[in-house]
């Protein structure tokens, strides 16, 4: 389940019918309104493809002047889960706890100053480790 929290701006007289609307959706709801004709609307998906639907639909309702995604929150699959990934397989360059020619630091400093003109081996990084 993913769920998703929208900022929507509308004309304070368009409020009244765009809450009737949004409420009218099942994986919708308003949770705060301004007269000025702002709403927080609270979206629920089951995919990522539902989700960027419900936010096109709520964006293409004509009451609407804009929406912005505020946030976005999601549940990991539970096959997918943290238990179920082989972290044996990481390679050195990544884990943290190196220094050196071999930590992630100096390939993110070699990777900023490649002007991909030239490969890694041309570049002369000084590394203080």
């Amino acid at each position: 389940m993913n769920i998703a929290s929208l900022l929507v701006e509308t004309k304070p007289e368009n409020l009244e019918p765009l809450i009737r609307k949004v409420s009218g959706f099942p994986w919708a709801e308003v949770h705060h309104t301004e007269k000025e004709g702002r709403m927080i609307i609270t979206v629920e998906g089951e995919t990522s493809g539902d989700d960027v639907a419900n936010f096109k639909t709520i964006k293409s309702l004509p009451e609407v002047i804009s929406t912005s995604m505020i946030e976005y929150c999601f549940e990991e699959d539970t096959g997918m889960g943290r238990e179920n990934l082989d972290l044996i397989d990481i390679p050195d360059y990544l884990e943290n706890e190196k220094s050196g020619p071999t930590g992630a630091n100096y390939y993110q400093r070699l990777r900023r100053s490649s002007n991909f003109s030239r490969t890694p081996e041309d570049h002369a990084i000084d590394d203080p480790h």
